[in-house]
């Protein structure tokens, strides 16, 4: 995750920046795939999320995806997955 990402998803991002500073996040079906994965953990990966809870129930994301969002949650404070 160190290396800038080149995937772009300007309807996830804009949901994720208008959450900002929230407790919770929802994206449930939103058809994410892998590569939003990497968005999002380098949205929770941020200092000043106060994100608590999230919500990935029915996307499309696999094994990488998964990755990137475990190395995200190991430092942030979100308990409800």
């Amino acid at each position: 995750m160190s290396s800038p990402i080149h995937y772009r998803n300007p309807r996830l991002q804009k949901i994720v920046h208008a959450k900002q500073g929230k407790a919770q996040l929802c994206l449930g079906s939103m058809e994410l795939v892998d590569q939003d994965m990497e968005i999002l953990a380098n949205f929770l990966l941020r200092d000043d999320t106060k994100l608590t809870s999230l919500n990935l129930e029915n996307n499309r994301t696999g094994p990488s995806g998964a990755e990137h969002l475990s190395l995200a949650l190991r430092t942030n404070k979100v308990k409800y997955l």
